[in-house]
């Protein structure tokens, strides 16, 4: 088999990896079908194991920074890591891809998709604040001694629901569109085992079921049931409770708040967002008080009727009134019965009945339930609820009622775990921060000492901004030294092991070998726009990125390539460390240590957004590529194996592009030549169009003038006749 068909074969590359041109690129020009236009637009090899030399694009591409040559080379492309390590590859140029996405599924990679996860996002918030507003709608008619529902306000909570529902429903569905997509990711999946089901019903109609609809259905056959019992209260909070846990859990894991910048967390922002936890807490708890009142009252109705003969349990519901017979009746009861004095606050009538209104007697003495403006009785409720979280509801008596003790368990742990979460927070935060201005005071007196100019101070005053941001203080490697050695070891196992497995050297070690390569791993920050490597500088650390991006330029060339999550750099440095002959020949020849024969960088890397990874020092490297010089090739251990050889020098891939360069040339000058016969066919025939448009043009005219001149012959002889 050829060298080329061996290349073909060779496992696919994530990522795009900086450093392809160096001294051996010079190979491209024997080939002589490039030209320097064509270089500049090489497509970009990745970094990790896949099946092909250019893999499917994410939607990112690479920067150009001349318009020389054909401006529509093929983009750089690069691989999914999921993907990549599932052996799965995917093309979104495939016909496959291409159906589904006229279908209209949207990947996940687009911008669309991310456009519409902050639409849902922003839904979600709105939806918890909405959904109470149904709690609102049933209203109590003193007067009459009925429970009716207030029609307006129903109608408008409820376009209000329909239209977020709709945002939710075409967010199920673009999920499953995503899951049944022909490269399903793990979280698709995992959607459709278990969230599915769990969205399916959240999204069910059951306030409107519950409340809207018997509003908006008027008709006698109604006067016979209650208009709201304890047992759909109950079913209308359970419900609102799903709703809200899964609400909170979107928005918490949504793309949206995970890719927006961290404030920096002070005291007093802690405190403004308890206040807001509060307010939600308390918009909640007052809903659900205002509804239960209501259905206190009725239960206090009902149980004084079941005492008299001439009371039905109809009489209860104000769509009672629409029938003219039961309203005759109901008249002459309510003439007849107290029940009106009865069923109130124990403070309005204590000579009468006593009635145990519990919790809700303080809405039942100021008639909160009758109120018609919605202002009122909700800002009274949302204060009710905020006075009784804040005080754990301490100086408040409760009934007999089961579920009514259990409604004030659950105001007595919200309210105790708000004020425990909020002082803990908060006495952490005071402390982290007086931490903070000591740290920043010995800094500004370092630079304030060493004369900094103002420029190197604004740069580390950032830097250690950023820094208390991302770690609120936390000294992470300390954090886990101190852990116990088997906790160390599953811990750098989990997040280191998704990084060297990538790489074929290390890959074909074995576990117990990476997990010692893993606890030589050390974690790193940079902010944005920071410098990491200069062109031609010592390469002293190969580094993994685990969330960021990086920006690769080289001052040779006119490409800038973007670097992700789960790509690396430094691997000038991975094949220097694995070549024994490149630094431990060297170094006893000219009496150097390894470390200052270090290779130097190709490419001036840069980052672009935050970047957080692990590197792995020259130094250690070096102690790995010592111990384990049997990793690459037992037969002989002072050379790299061929799959590696094609992996990391760049002979192999600039083989590979020379022949891509010349293939996709080839395909363009045949589509050229095909599309240049197509207009030269075009043309000719216009041509012979035009020329047989212009001669039945000769002959029309030809025609006409003949026509005139035997019509002026004709004439001619006419007047002649007339003459003779």
């Amino acid at each position: 088999m050829s060298w080329v068909k061996i290349l073909m074969r060779r496992p696919s590359r994530n990522g795009v990896r900086p450093g392809w041109k160096n001294s051996h690129s010079n190979r491209g020009e024997d080939c002589p079908e490039m030209d320097p236009g064509d270089l500049s637009r090489l497509p970009s090899v990745s970094s990790t194991n896949s099946n092909n030399l250019e893999g499917p694009s994410n939607g990112k591409r690479s920067k150009e920074k001349t318009s020389s040559g054909l401006k529509s080379f093929t983009p750089a492309r690069r691989y999914n890591l999921k993907h990549a390590a599932s052996g799965i590859v995917f093309d979104p140029t495939s016909p496959e891809h291409q159906l589904w996405s006229n279908a209209g599924w949207i990947s996940r990679s687009t911008s669309l998709h991310n456009l519409w996860n902050r639409v849902f996002s922003i839904t979600c918030p709105v939806a918890i604040l909405a959904d109470p507003l149904f709690f609102y709608v049933p209203l109590v008619r003193l007067d009459l001694v009925c429970v009716e529902l207030d029609r307006s306000l129903s109608l408008t909570v409820t376009l209000l629901k329909m239209l977020i529902d709709f945002v939710y429903f075409i967010h199920i569905v673009l999920q499953l569109g995503i899951a049944f997509a022909p490269s399903p990711t793990s979280e698709a999946s995992r959607y459709m085992r278990g969230q599915f089901w769990l969205d399916l019903v959240v999204i069910l109609p059951v306030p409107q079921l519950v409340i809207s609809v018997p509003a908006l259905w008027t008709s006698s056959r109604l006067s016979s049931k209650k208009v709201l019992s304890t047992w759909k209260t109950l079913i209308l909070i359970f419900h609102y409770i799903l709703r809200l846990f899964r609400m909170l859990f979107i928005v918490k894991q949504s793309k949206m708040a995970m890719s927006r910048k961290a404030p920096v967390e002070t005291v007093w922002t802690l405190v403004a967002y308890n206040i807001i936890l509060y307010m939600l807490a308390s918009h909640v708890t007052g809903a659900s008080w205002y509804l239960l009142t209501v259905v206190r009252q009725d239960a206090c109705w009902r149980q004084f009727c079941a005492n008299e003969s001439t009371c039905l349990s109809g009489y209860f519901s104000c769509s009672s009134l629409q029938d003219d017979k039961i309203m005759h009746h109901r008249a002459n009861w309510l003439n007849s019965t107290n029940i009106s004095s009865q069923c109130v606050a124990a403070s309005v009538n204590p000579t009468g009945t006593a009635f145990s209104f519990g919790l809700f007697s303080l809405a039942v003495e100021r008639k909160i339930t009758s109120l018609e403006s919605f202002a009122e009785k909700y800002f009274f409720c949302l204060w009710f609820s905020l006075r009784s979280l804040s005080s754990l509801c301490q100086g408040y008596q409760v009934s007999a009622e089961i579920w009514e003790i259990f409604f004030a368990f659950i105001m007595f742990i919200i309210g105790f775990f708000a004020f425990i979460h909020t002082k803990q927070r908060i006495s952490a935060q005071a402390i982290r921060e007086r931490e903070m201005r000591m740290k920043k005071k010995d800094a500004e007196e370092w630079m304030h000492f060493h004369k900094l100019p103002k420029e190197l101070r604004n740069r580390t005053r950032k830097y250690h901004e950023f820094s208390w941001v991302e770690t609120q203080g936390v000294n992470e490697v300390a954090l886990l030294q101190s852990l116990p050695q088997d906790l160390r070891t599953d811990i750098t196992r989990h997040l280191c092991f998704k990084h060297l497995t990538k790489i074929p050297l290390f890959n074909r070690m074995g576990d117990q070998r990476l997990e010692e390569v893993c606890q030589k791993l050390q974690p790193i920050q940079h902010m944005e726009n920071s410098y990491l490597l200069h062109e031609g500088e010592p390469v002293a650390a190969v580094v993994f990125i685990d969330e960021g991006e990086v920006e690769a330029s080289a001052s040779d060339s006119n490409r800038v390539e973007l670097l992700g999550p789960g790509d690396f750099w430094g691997h000038e440095l991975l094949f220097w460390a694995f070549n024994n002959r490149s630094h431990e020949e060297k170094s006893s020849l000219f009496e150097l240590t390894p470390e200052e024969l270090l290779p130097l960088a190709e490419w001036t890397m840069q980052t672009r957004t935050k970047v957080e990874g692990f590197s792995l020092s020259s130094t250690d490297l070096i102690s790995i590529a010592r111990n384990y010089k049997n990793v690459s090739n037992k037969k002989n251990p002072k050379r790299l194996k061929t799959e590696d050889r094609r992996y990391y020098f760049n002979e192999w891939v600039w083989a590979a592009l020379v022949i891509q360069v010349a293939w996709r040339k080839k395909q363009t000058l045949e589509k050229q030549k095909w599309a240049a016969s197509l207009i030269h066919k075009f043309w000719r025939r216009r041509k012979q169009m035009l020329a047989e448009r212009q001669k039945r043009k000769q002959m029309f005219e030809e025609m006409q003038n003949r026509r005139k001149l035997e019509k002026q012959k004709y004439q001619e002889t006419l007047e002649q006749s007339k003459e003779n």
